[in-house]
């Protein structure tokens, strides 16, 4: 593969014709294809000089072999609960007098990403696009989205807008069978919330144990708005997922929680980015990761002040589990404070079980193997028990440990 896409220009562009012709879609939505396309063909492939991705291992992935079966359906339609504040459509049939925002957001995400290779791919070669509008006042205590994945790849968009006053819990689910050879999978999440609006997304992935899962979730949010967001990591081969967020508007809250589990080889790097673009705005970040055999895990928070955002709360925390010495696990904090009268913090930590909590559980008559299994239910109970809704919360725990094999 070469380090841009213009040099097999021709051949992409032929197969995105192709790929087009044979969508059954608006003429609106063909255009918003050939705007991520144009600018796909500018961007470079991403590679070990990029910032974002000198760490991530890109080998076995043929992107050339992977864009020619996105011709073929990649997936299942989405499948999701009735609910009667909620609208939720295809881009292909969303309503007229949504179809302006649909619109904007689109185009909005292909200038906001011109240079990220893997979200204009997912634009322009786009498998499903979903949109969700939550109505204003709405109050929703569980929305349930699940997408299987079905072939070797799936570029699946998912958009979301909570309008103003709604309190909403959403969990969206990712699953895959199992593909015969390397697979991709690079889903693209925009939430849009407005003004006093509480949303809390639950995040899943499960993909295949031989998939590339590039993931990206960009956020916007209104004044007086809340967003809760947790996602956990089940099963891939190799992911890289990036989280952005912009607090726009005063009194606008972020708060961000998940857990990783990496077994085997397994390698997944998390990229979590939180933007007070605007003052009185708060946010937290707790993240974990328990990683085993040989597998890394790598997590970066990245936290933007500028200096026209004043009296910011920001903190952000990242725990490493290490069940294994020859696991590995790394914490990048990133902190760009521009800004007087802030109160930004931040702290990590990577190591094993600790020997004085197990000796302690043992001295109660307690077997080994029990002991450990209860030190990681704890350290995983932390982040878990944050979710509100119980029986996704206990089914979640159950996931990551049996995983794990503790």
């Amino acid at each position: 593969m070469t380090s841009t896409l213009t040099q097999e220009k021709h051949g992409l562009d032929e197969l995105f014709r192709d790929f087009v012709s044979k969508q059954q879609e608006p003429e609106w939505l063909s255009d918003i294809r050939k705007q991520a396309f144009a600018q796909l063909q500018k961007t470079h492939f991403p590679n070990s000089q990029m910032e974002a991705w000198r760490k991530f291992p890109l080998q076995n992935l043929n992107i050339q072999s992977l864009l020619q079966n996105l011709s073929q359906e990649a997936q299942q339609p989405a499948r999701f609960d009735s609910i009667a504040a909620c609208t939720i459509s295809s881009f292909q049939e969303v309503a007229e007098k949504d179809r302006s925002f649909v619109t904007s957001s689109l185009q909005g995400l292909v200038e906001s990403y011109k240079d990220d290779f893997f979200s204009l791919l997912t634009l322009a070669f786009s498998t499903q696009g979903v949109f969700c509008d939550v109505e204003k006042g709405a109050q929703v205590d569980l929305l349930n989205i699940q997408t299987q994945i079905t072939a070797t790849a799936g570029l699946p968009i998912f958009l979301l807008r909570v309008q103003a006053f709604a309190k909403v819990f959403l969990s969206e689910s990712y699953g895959q069978e199992e593909p015969e050879s390397f697979g991709l999978v690079a889903p693209l999440a925009a939430i849009y919330q407005e003004e006093s609006s509480q949303l809390h997304y639950n995040l899943v992935d499960n993909f295949s144990a031989s998939t590339f899962h590039i993931r990206r979730v960009h956020s916007q949010q209104k004044r007086d708005s809340s967003l809760e967001l947790s996602y956990f990591y089940l099963k891939g081969y190799r992911g890289k997922a990036f989280f952005d967020n912009l607090l726009n508007e005063p009194g606008s809250r972020f708060k961000g929680i998940g857990v990783a589990t990496a077994i085997k080889r397994e390698y997944q790097d998390l990229e979590m980015t939180v933007s007070h673009l605007a003052s009185h705005t708060e946010s937290e970040i707790i993240y974990k990761s328990v990683v085993k055999d040989k597998s890394h895990h790598v997590f970066t928070g990245n936290l933007i002040v500028p200096q026209t955002s004043k009296h910011v709360a920001a903190s952000q925390l990242n725990n490493n589990l290490m069940l294994s010495k020859t696991a590995r696990a790394e914490s990048i904090p990133k902190l760009e404070v521009f800004a007087e009268d802030v109160q930004c913090i931040h702290g990590a930590t990577v190591g094993e079980i600790e020997e004085e909590q197990l000796f302690y559980i043992l001295s109660r008559g307690i077997k080994e193997s029990d002991a450990r299994l209860l030190l990681l239910e704890a350290f995983l109970s932390s982040i878990i028990d944050l979710i509100p809704q119980q029986e996704i919360a206990d089914g979640l725990k159950g996931q990551l440990i049996e995983k794990l094999g503790v």
